[in-house]
Formats: structure tokens, C-alpha cells, sequence
């Protein structure tokens, strides 16, 4: 092989190695994409049935067992039971809130509302009468938040649009 064989030899392999770890980062991006589209999707699916449980039919209901259940040093969950009748179905729900609790003090706080053996408002999508919560409303996250996922699964898509078109782009060279 001729000095300049091998230098267009390694040219070429030097291409062949930079497309494929640009296809590599491209579906590393798609895929953070896709799940931070899906999180973003349930964020807002949330939002909705916040808002809109403020205006579902109340049923009373029985609370069967109350408490809250550490998930980090600082993050607590309200763990709540409670029994329920919507046309003469018995039902079973477990969503003390659509809020995400902030703290142990304030899950433990929204757990004492609802004490074992007590009665309480139930109140449940029409059409779903098995989606239910004992507090409506109160979704909170932050436009800004919910901005930031919207505009970071932006970037990511756009970064999924120019690493595939440089891959392709460069596979016609």
C-alpha cells in the first residue's frame, strides 16, 4: 500500500467510527427523549385530573388504614385505604391527593386528616368511578418546572434531529 492508500485508509475509518458514535449519541438522545416525553405526559395527566376532580361527584367513604411510609431521608408518602360505594359497586381507593406530598411533616400532617375508622368524602371520576381521591385539586408543580422538562425534551429532540441528520448527511459523502 501506497503512503497516500494508507491515509485515505485511515480517513475513512476515522469517518466510519465518528458516524457511528453520532448514531450512538442519536439514540442515546432519542431514548432520554422518549422517557422524558412519558414524564412529561403523566406530569400533565396528573395536572388534568387535579383540576378536574374539584368538579366529581362525592361519595362517603370509610378509612380503613392511614400513614405515611419514608421514601428518602426527607421525602415521605401518605399511605391511605379507604372503601367506597358508587352504584352499589364496593371499591377500594389509595390516593390521599393528587399533590406530591413535600416533606415527612406535610404527609404526616395530610395522613392525620384522614384517620383509620373515620369517615371521609371520596370523590371520583364519573365514567372511572374506580380513580379516586380523598383531597382534589391541589396539583403544584410549577409552570416553571413543567416548562423546563417541556423545553429540555425539546433540546433533546432537537439533538436527536441534527446527531441523525449528520449521521445520514455524512453516510452520503
Amino acid at each position: 500500500m501506497t503512503p497516500d492508500e494508507i491515509q485515505a485508509l485511515a480517513q475513512e475509518t476515522k469517518r466510519q467510527s465518528t458516524r457511528r458514535a453520532l448514531a450512538t449519541m442519536g439514540v442515546i438522545a432519542l431514548t432520554c427523549s422518549v422517557a422524558l416525553s412519558g414524564l412529561v405526559a403523566r406530569e400533565i395527566r396528573h395536572g388534568i385530573f387535579a383540576a378536574r376532580s374539584l368538579h366529581w361527584p362525592v361519595v362517603e367513604g370509610f378509612i380503613m388504614s392511614s400513614g405515611v411510609q419514608r421514601i428518602q431521608r426527607n421525602d415521605c408518602a401518605v399511605k391511605v385505604k379507604y372503601r367506597y360505594w358508587v352504584g352499589g359497586r364496593e371499591l377500594i381507593g389509595d390516593r390521599a391527593t393528587f399533590r406530591p406530598t413535600q416533606g415527612c411533616r406535610n404527609a404526616e400532617a395530610l395522613a392525620a386528616q384522614f384517620p383509620p375508622s373515620s369517615n371521609a368524602d371520596v370523590h371520583y371520576r364519573p365514567g372511572t368511578p374506580e380513580v379516586s381521591v380523598l383531597q382534589p385539586g391541589g396539583w403544584d408543580l410549577s409552570a416553571d418546572v413543567l416548562l423546563g422538562l417541556l423545553g429540555l425534551t425539546a433540546a433533546m429532540m432537537i439533538a436527536v434531529t441534527i446527531f441523525l441528520a449528520r449521521v445520514l448527511w455524512g453516510a452520503r459523502r
